[in-house]
């Protein structure tokens, strides 16, 4: 892994899929960062890709919030 937050990110969904298999479904990673050539870039951008959008987000309501939405982050 070339980066720290890509680490995090393959460890968390491992960790997900063993405790909460039925939410396999339900829990997403939205591929908007790393490097792309600039034609897939721009088809990327064209599908509706957009810069700062939540790393995973899981689609389950619970109480008032519609969806859980999560960034990996490092110092």
């Amino acid at each position: 892994m070339k980066h720290l937050e890509d680490s995090m990110q393959v460890a968390f969904f491992k960790w997900a899929d063993m405790q909460y298999p039925n939410l396999k479904k339900l829990l997403h990673h939205s591929p908007n960062g790393g490097k792309r050539n600039a034609l897939e870039a721009s088809r990327f951008k064209q599908m509706g890709t957009r810069a700062g959008f939540p790393d995973v987000i899981l689609l389950m309501p619970k109480n008032e919030y519609g969806s859980l939405c999560m960034e990996f982050k490092t110092e």
